[in-house]
């Protein structure tokens, strides 16, 4: 039998049954006839081949019926510019309708395989799209940090990690001891499974060699001995672990071909350039740690994305970013020109320590309870006062610290309340005593505003998933997320119960 279902439509009965009797004879397995061209639209069958007059035609028939192919009995062979339309002459012969009828069945059943197939590999792809979000969602599990978007004794730490694909070969490791910050970037070569697997491995045991071992020397020893064991013959992994001493100030660094730290003083940069090749699966260097004691106001270190990734005039960023460095002070304002001039090309690691500066002069400084928008909005009333800054300023200004307080309110004082109720409906919740403690300084370039509150604070690493564009849509605060596109900086002490904030005035945009 030849699997292929006809429609055959015709007003001439005798026609009509003598063609289907032939098709029959022929082995065809589906014959069905119809008089008129209503009787079949109203049946709503779908057929491989509907052979019908040339007459009778309709162009709709082709929107009706997308997938099936139309034999025409004509006067005359035409030629057709729609692959699903062919012409035969009336005065056939049953030799040529039936190759024709032949050749039909064969693109038919072609197509049908090629269907399955298509069908087949949508639903592999599928497949592999959802275990590559599952197994990005594990990568990012695994790295763990209890230091970004956190100020440490006069440290305020930040990052950027941005893979260019879910499964990416950049990972990164930050930890905090009593005494000690331990950051580590590691740069898997390669894309894709094989790279992911290698930088979530070194990261995910480096974790767990940082739990067992203290010194600097032990953790590289263990850790670099384990991936060997995971390289490949052909494979290089670059990495960079510093350790910051938080009594002395003292930091180390091991760096394994990645790009140089960046130290920035005042207007000055200083490199520091790896002091030890990539790691190969054979390699048997010694280890070179060095130790430093450098005053800086930021220190940078990164994965190759941010310096290999190119500008808009096709230079790689490196350009850029030996002008923009002396400028910052954070490393929002670094990202903001990346984002701004590039094109992220390579998974992007970038981790920023900024020393907190001394030259800030108190402007304002209130304690009060919070329980409702009324006296947010005195508080502003009372602080737009102290501000002499231009109208966008001051409206950047007081979106952040709006937002932040508001944020306090539901979260540490009014569980499960819909902040923009409060807005809105400017309700008076004077059950709730809410209290909040600001101060306001500034110097020639920022302002810095720090809120305490009471309440029971936050996870502040849930910031990281957050920021990750894979899971923005998995997490609420996103009014967070825009903050850290507006500020210079946001960091947060006491499990998210104080928070200081970094806003550049009108003189430093």
């Amino acid at each position: 039998m030849k699997n292929i279902s006809i429609a055959i439509i015709d007003e001439n009965k005798f026609f009509t049954i003598r063609l289907k009797l032939f098709l029959i004879q022929e082995e065809f397995k589906t014959v069905k006839t119809y008089h008129s061209i209503n009787e079949l639209l109203e049946e709503k069958t779908n057929f491989d081949l509907i052979i019908m007059d040339e007459e009778k035609f309709k162009n709709t028939f082709l929107k009706t019926f997308p997938n099936t192919i139309f034999l025409l009995i004509s006067n005359e062979i035409k030629d057709s510019e729609n692959f699903r339309i062919f012409y035969i002459i009336k005065n056939f012969s049953n030799n040529m309708l039936k190759q024709e009828i032949e050749i039909i069945s064969l693109i038919k059943n072609y197509e049908k395989e090629v269907n399955k197939k298509n069908e087949e590999l949508k639903k592999a792809l599928e497949y592999i799209s959802e275990q590559t979000d599952i197994a990005a969602t594990k990568q990012l599990n695994m790295i763990f940090d209890n230091v970004s978007f956190k100020r440490i004794g006069n440290y305020c730490f930040d990052n950027y990690y941005s893979p260019k694909d879910k499964l990416n070969g950049d990972s990164y490791i930050a930890w905090q001891t009593d005494n000690h910050i331990f950051i580590s970037i590691i740069d898997a070569m390669g894309k894709g499974i094989g790279a992911s697997l290698t930088a979530t491995l070194t990261s995910g045991i480096g974790n767990y060699i940082l739990d067992k071992e203290s010194t600097l020397e032990n953790i590289l020893a263990n850790l670099i001995n384990y991936i060997k064991t995971v390289l490949l013959d052909n494979e290089a992994l670059c990495m960079l672990l510093l350790k910051i001493n938080l009594k002395t100030n003292e930091f180390k660094i091991a760096n394994f071909g990645m790009p140089p730290v960046y130290i920035k003083k005042g207007k000055e940069i200083e490199k520091i350039r790896p002091n030890n090749r990539p790691i190969l699966k054979n390699s048997e260097e010694k280890i070179i740690i060095d130790t430093y004691k450098k005053e800086f106001d930021m220190m940078l270190l990164m994965s190759d994305g941010l310096i290999e990734s190119l500008n808009k005039e096709g230079i790689p960023y490196y350009v850029n970013l030996k002008k923009v460095i002396p400028e910052s002070d954070f490393l929002r304002e670094i990202l903001k020109d990346f984002k701004q001039n590039a094109i992220q090309d390579d998974d992007t690691t970038v981790y920023a320590i900024i020393k907190q500066q001394n030259n800030y002069e108190k402007i304002y400084e209130k304690s009060f309870f919070f329980s409702s928008k009324k006296d947010l909005d005195g508080i502003i009333s009372e602080i737009d006062a102290k501000l002499n800054e231009d109208e966008n300023t001051k409206q950047k200004f007081y979106l952040v610290f709006q937002e932040i307080l508001l944020n306090i309110f539901e979260h540490a004082y009014r569980k499960n309340y819909d902040k923009q109720e409060i807005i809105q409906k400017n309700q008076d919740f004077s059950d709730i005593k809410g209290e909040i403690h600001i101060k306001i300084c500034k110097n020639e370039e920022y302002f810095n505003i720090i809120i305490k509150d009471r309440g029971k604070g936050f996870d502040v690493t849930n910031i990281l998933k957050l920021e990750n564009k894979n899971n923005f849509k998995r997490f609420h605060r996103r009014g967070l997320l825009v903050l850290l596109n507006i500020v210079c900086g946001l960091f947060f002490e006491d499990n998210g119960r104080i928070v200081h904030i970094f806003i550049r005035r009108k003189n430093g945009n």
